[in-house]
Formats: structure tokens, sequence, C-alpha cells
């Protein structure tokens, strides 16, 4: 605030969950609050707004309320639906994830056509397969991915976290780095990249 920068600590309680919900995710709510003084970050005023004359009146409040309620999704994804997604899916079950993303290299590498499949496709087949224990296809199935739509920084993501669930930290380190670069205002990769420094620093 005000041109300065501090860490702060907001406590948090969980207002309910994790419990399903109408569509079979689980969600849990948190709140946290937090009161902060305006003068520690600098932020004093004029005259009119604390009197010179009565220092112990003030027309603006010394203390900042900040309150944040959080909602967490662990999304259901056996339930998402679409076309391509679930034809990709098909071809990764039937075939194996290494003829399946062989066919789709060859048929959308250097083609537009990729462009016009919306990215939920992609992210549908991927986290179905993460969901069902099998990271190491969904890693295949990223990759070959990104190689036709390089672009994809959800996809892109999406590939760190299974990275992680293969317990290959560098490698989604580097993942998540690039999604930052590539969109400054991508909050979960940012995250990720601050919980694996906390982790390399207290380990």
């Amino acid at each position: 605030m005000h041109g300065q920068r501090r860490e702060v600590e907001i406590p948090f309680e969980r207002l309910n969950g994790p419990m399903p919900d109408a569509w079979g995710n689980r969600r849990m709510t948190l709140r946290g609050t937090l009161s902060v003084s305006r003068k520690a970050w600098g932020i004093e005023g004029t005259a009119f707004w604390n009197s010179e004359f009565d220092p112990g009146r003030m027309a603006v409040s010394d203390r900042a309320d900040i309150e944040l309620l959080v909602s967490a999704t662990i999304p259901n994804v056996d339930r998402w639906a679409h076309p391509v997604g679930d034809s990709l899916l098909a071809s990764v079950e039937r075939d194996g994830v290494n003829e399946a993303t062989r066919r789709f290299r060859a048929a959308y590498a250097g083609s537009t056509r990729a462009d016009s499949i919306p990215e939920f496709a992609f992210v549908d087949a991927g986290q179905k397969l993460v969901a069902r224990g099998r990271a190491a296809d969904a890693i295949a199935f990223y990759r070959a991915v990104l190689d036709v739509r390089p672009t994809a920084t959800t996809t892109r993501f999406l590939l760190g976290e299974a990275y992680l669930r293969s317990g290959q930290t560098a490698a989604a380190r580097e993942e998540f780095a690039r999604v930052v670069r590539e969109d400054p205002d991508a909050t979960g990769a940012a995250e990720w990249l601050r919980v694996l420094d906390e982790r390399a620093g207290s380990g």
C-alpha cells in the first residue's frame, strides 16, 4: 500500500467443507480477517482528515480492516465433457498414450487447425488422466498438445502440476516459471513457485 510492500499474516478460519456440491465437486470455504494501521504504511492524510487542533479526532479511521472470503474447489472432472477431449481420451485409452500423441502431432503439427480447438478440450482429457492416477500419461499428452499449441498457458500450468504429481519438481518449476513469464497475472503458477521456494528453503 502507498508504494510500500511488506508481508503480513492473515489468519483463516474454515467456514465449511470439504463437502460435495450439486455437480459432485468438493468445495470448502475459508474466511480471513486482518486489521492494519494505515499510518504504518505512511498513509497520514492532511490536517483536514487528521485534526491538528484535536489529534485524537480523525475523520478517517487509522484502522483498515481486510476481509477475504476464499472458496477452494476440487473439480469432479469425470463429469466434464467435450467431444474433442473425450475423443482424444478414448484414443489414449484404446491405443496407448504414445500412439495417440503420435497421431495427434501428425494431424496438427504446423497446422492452424489446432488453434480452432478450445483449450478446455485438452484440459478435459488431461485432467481425467490425472484423476485416474495416470500422471505420466497426462505429462506425455500435455507435452504433445504444447508441441502444436505452445501458447496454451493453462495446458502448460497443468503440465507443471502433473510433473509435481510424478515427483519431478525441477520440471514442474520450469513450467510454472515459463507460465509466469508469458502471463505475469498467472497467480496459480506464481503461488506454486512460492510454495516450491518455501519447501526448498525449509529442506
